[in-house]
C-alpha cells in the first residue's frame, strides 16, 4: 500500500514538502478481500401442531340403471376412505368400496344391490364415519328375473351364458344367498343373447357378449370398453385370457359341411 504525507510549512519557505513512501521491493498488493458474509439463519418454529381433525360427508345419487349407484364421499385433510352399503333391513349383500387415493373427494361406484330395497351407505375415514342411504328401483320388465339356489354357493354372484331374455341382449347376474337379480345391462338395442350370441364375465371384471351384429364389452357401470361390428358367424363360446377376445365362429363350406374355427383379437 502507498503511504503519502503532505506537510505544509509555516515559516519563510514557501514550498511544500511532500514526502513519499514508496515500497522498495515492488510489491503493490491490496486488500481485495470482499467478503461479506452475514448470518442468514432465519430459524422459524416448523411445528404444524395437532393434526386437523377429519371431517367426512356422504351423498348418494342414482343412475340410469336400478341397481347402480354412485356414492360422493368429500374428507378433510384429503385421504382414502372407506365405503359400505348394507340393506338397511339386514341381511346379506352388504357391498364394500375403497377409495384408496389421498383425495379430498372421492366418487365411488356401488354395484351389485338388489330391487326395490333401501341401503345404508357409512363412509369412513381415519374412524371418523357418515352415513346416507338411498332406495334401488326396479329393473325393466324385460329383464326382471330370478333363481332358485339349493345348497351352498361358492360365490356371491353368479352371472348366465344365456340370460332368460332371448329377444333382447341385456346380461344379467342374480345373488347366489337370495336368487335375487342384482345387476344387468342391455348390451345392444336391438340385440339377442340367445341360441348362438353368448356373454361372459371377463378375468377383469368386465363383460364380454355377442350380440348378434357386435361383440360388446362393457365394465360394470355400463361404459363400453369394446363394441366392434362384425358380419362372421360368431357364435357361442368366447372367453378372454390374458387380454386377447377368443371367438368360435362357422364358414360354411357347401352342402352340409360347415367349417368351424377360432378368431383371436389382441
Amino acid at each position: 500500500m502507498w503511504w503519502i504525507a503532505v506537510l505544509a510549512g509555516c515559516g519563510g519557505d514557501d514550498e511544500a514538502a511532500v514526502l513519499v513512501d514508496a515500497p522498495t521491493d515492488g510489491d503493490a498488493d491490496t486488500d481485495a478481500d470482499t467478503d461479506t458474509d452475514t448470518d442468514t439463519d432465519a430459524d422459524t418454529d416448523t411445528d404444524p401442531g395437532p393434526p386437523l381433525p377429519t371431517t367426512v360427508s356422504v351423498s348418494c345419487a342414482g343412475t340410469d340403471n336400478a341397481l347402480r349407484f354412485v356414492c360422493t364421499v368429500d374428507v378433510a385433510p384429503p385421504q382414502p376412505v372407506t365405503l359400505t352399503a348394507s340393506r338397511a333391513a339386514g341381511g346379506t349383500g352388504t357391498r364394500t368400496v375403497e377409495g384408496a387415493d389421498a383425495v379430498d373427494r372421492h366418487e365411488l361406484n356401488v354395484v351389485f344391490l338388489a330391487p326395490s330395497t333401501e341401503y345404508v351407505v357409512e363412509a369412513t375415514a381415519d374412524g371418523v364415519t357418515a352415513t346416507a342411504s338411498f332406495v334401488t328401483g326396479v329393473p325393466p320388465a324385460e329383464v326382471g328375473s330370478a333363481i332358485t339356489v339349493t345348497g351352498a354357493a361358492t360365490t356371491p354372484y353368479v352371472g348366465s351364458n344365456l340370460p332368460c331374455t332371448p329377444n333382447t341382449a341385456v346380461a344379467a347376474v342374480w345373488d347366489t344367498a337370495t336368487g335375487e337379480l342384482v345387476w344387468y345391462h342391455m348390451l345392444q338395442n336391438g340385440g339377442s343373447l340367445f341360441g348362438g350370441n353368448m356373454v361372459q364375465f371377463t378375468e377383469d371384471h368386465t363383460v364380454l357378449g355377442l350380440t348378434g351384429s357386435h361383440v360388446v364389452e362393457i365394465d360394470l357401470m355400463g361404459n363400453d370398453l369394446l363394441r366392434k361390428p362384425y358380419d362372421e358367424d360368431y357364435n357361442h363360446d368366447m372367453f378372454r385370457r390374458d387380454g386377447k377376445t377368443w371367438i368360435i365362429y362357422s364358414a360354411n363350406a357347401g352342402g352340409r359341411l360347415t367349417l368351424q374355427g377360432v378368431v383371436v383379437w389382441d
